[in-house]
């Protein structure tokens, strides 16, 4: 995951939580699943 000018690796059982306003994007390295939720409030 690229997320504000970092990267990171997140393996299975990892979890990161961004702010809404932070920019991000995923690159999947291999097939797998992911799962994103988003909340507001």
């Amino acid at each position: 995951m690229h997320a504000a000018g970092n990267i990171f690796d997140l393996p299975t059982g990892r979890v990161l939580v961004l702010d809404r306003a932070v920019s991000h994007d995923v690159e999947a390295l291999a097939d797998g699943a992911f799962f994103a939720h988003g909340c507001a409030t």
